[in-house]
Order: C-alpha cells, then structure tokens, then sequence
C-alpha cells in the first residue's frame, strides 16, 4: 500500500502501524519484508499489532466488491421503561440521582441506561455534580459490520450507531450562583467499546468514538 493512498481511512494512526520501505533497495533486491521487520524494536512491533488490531478492519470491504447503500426498514416501533430514585441527604448537604432506563425496539435493539450523578452543595452559592453513566446495546437485525452477501430482505447497515457496544461516560461538573447571574462548567470523558456491551461481541464496528467534552457557560436571569 502507497503511503499516501487512502489518507481518509487512516484517521491519525498511521504512525503506529507502518514500516517504511526503502524502494529502490527493495526493488535491487538488496533487502526483503521479512527482513526488514525483524530489524524493528520489540516495542515498535507491539504498538503496530496493537493498532492494527484496532483500526485494519476499515480497509475490509465485501468480497463482491459491493458497496451497498445503507438501507433500513420504513418504520420503528419503540418502546422505554425509565425509572428513577432521588434521595437528599440533608447532613452533607447532597442530593443522589440513580436513574435507569430500558429501552427496546421492532429492530431488536435493546439498550440498558444507568446513571449515576451526586449534587454536592458546598456553601450557599456553589454545587459540584460527579457523574457516571453506563450504557450498552445490542444490535440491529440487519447490521453487519461488513456485508459479504446480499440479504433476502434488501436491508443493509453498517452504522456503529445500530452495533452492539457498550459505553461509560465520567463526568464532572460545577455551577456558582450569585444574585441573578450563574457560572457553569463541565467537562465529561465518554470512551465506547464492544467490551463494555452486556452481552458478547463478535467484531467492533471500527466507527465506535471516544471523546472529551468541556464546556462553560454563563445565564443572567432577568
């Protein structure tokens, strides 16, 4: 593979999971791929395996060489069930929030919601909320990661958003009053997985995403 094809596959790890070939002394004959590797650092070779691990499923595409159109059923019958317990507890001044949410679909995803947040007050004029969520989900009946046959129905999606994974958001987030104005920050880390979903996952959808969220803001009530 040339090293500048496909750079919108690559998606930044590029880096740790190349050996670059001398061409010309390839092409000489005056060395070979095998050689060449067994030439890399232990740990270089550990950090490619890892990478590839992880991300050489985005170059996979059907055997056919078909790249289907994402397509889903007409409709969606949806169904939730969301519980929640709120409980104060005066003598540390905090309030605790335990929600948890169970939600199913006619596209036989289920999902299982638990959240987890604690509001702090520290004074009278500030509260600092530590959260946790966990989320998981089974998939879709008609998603596959890669598709290598065609389906009796014509139904076709590859959206990590219709996968099975699962998914723990942390966060932490702050807010000081004072007369009409309120100061908010937040910052939240939200990392997904198909090692986090309850049940078992056969192959990671190479689209799951980590990010971090900060955020700040100021409201003026008139």
């Amino acid at each position: 593979m040339m090293d500048n094809s496909n750079e919108w596959q690559w998606h930044g790890w590029k880096e740790a999971s190349r050996v670059l070939v001398p061409r010309d002394r390839f092409l000489r004959g005056e060395l070979t791929l095998e050689g060449l590797l067994l030439t890399a650092p232990a740990p270089l070779v550990e950090l490619m395996k890892r990478a590839l691990m992880k991300h050489a499923r985005r170059f996979q595409i059907s055997v056919e060489d078909d790249l289907r159109q994402d397509a889903r059923p007409d409709g969606r019958w949806t169904a939730a069930w969301t519980t929640r317990l709120r409980r104060r507890y005066a003598g540390v001044g905090a309030t605790a929030h335990l929600d948890y949410r169970l939600y199913g679909d006619d596209w036989n995803v289920v999902s299982h919601t638990l959240s987890l947040a604690w509001y702090q007050g520290v004074g009278e004029r500030l509260t600092l909320t530590p959260s946790l969520r966990y989320y998981s989900q089974s998939q879709a009946f008609f998603y596959q990661p890669f598709f290598r046959a065609r389906r009796d129905d014509n139904l076709y999606s590859s959206d990590y958003r219709l996968s099975p994974y699962g998914a723990v958001t942390l966060g932490l987030s702050g807010e000081y009053r004072w007369e009409q104005l309120s100061l908010t920050a937040s910052f939240e880390r939200y990392d997904s997985s198909g090692d986090y979903a309850v049940g078992s996952v056969v192959t990671e959808n190479p689209g799951l995403v980590d990010f971090t969220v900060l955020a700040v803001g100021l409201q003026y009530a008139f």
